[in-house]
């Protein structure tokens, strides 16, 4: 089930990639799970993926790929570099998250990141599935333009890390909670 859900999300977004490529990497950086490599499944989770996802393949095959060209290096080959466009990107997501959304998703994702060891696995996997998706879109920007809800597929999985930190508290969750009051009243 889990590759034919992941073929039909990338028969709609070709962003659904970042969800087996975030897996992949928090199994490599996780060793407790790292056994996961070892089995079967996920391997015939992507061959599925890879089956329900081949009439685009094909379509792009026959039409000089058409279709990846265009979501994937031709946009970065198209303009210059412009700091604008990550200020632009920024808020984009400001308007789409909300500010206070915003802070939040990147600062659970950035400190999960950041003390990898010390937090639960779960908080690990959400990091790794949410974060590459922020984190590429914004370098991406710095050669074109992005709109804000482009990656929304990464704050989606983000948003329930930030869940986690505030229920568990911590320094983290208490700055997350005194953060946004201080904006809500400023």
């Amino acid at each position: 089930l889990a590759g034919l859900f992941l073929g039909l999300a990338m028969l709609s977004k070709y962003t659904a990639i970042f969800l087996p490529v975030g897996v992949f990497l928090f199994l490599i950086l996780t060793p407790a799970h790292r056994g996961w490599l070892c089995r079967l499944g996920p391997y015939l989770a992507a061959a599925i993926a890879l089956a329900v996802f081949s009439p685009t393949i094909v379509w792009n095959a026959r039409h000089e790929w058409e279709s990846f060209a265009y979501q994937g290096a031709g946009r970065l080959q198209s303009q210059k570099s412009d700091l604008k466009n990550v200020a632009e990107f920024a808020r984009r997501q400001a308007e789409v998250m909300t500010p206070f959304v915003l802070l939040w998703v990147w600062g659970a994702g950035i400190a999960a990141q950041a003390a990898w060891r010390r937090r639960p696995w779960p908080e690990r996997l959400l990091a790794a599935v949410g974060m590459p998706m922020l984190v590429l879109f914004t370098v991406l920007t710095f050669r074109q333009s992005a709109r804000g809800h482009w990656i929304l597929p990464g704050p989606a999985t983000l948003y329930v890390l930030v869940g986690a930190v505030v229920v568990r508290g911590g320094a983290l969750g208490k700055w997350l909670i005194q953060g946004t009051a201080a904006l809500a009243i400023a």
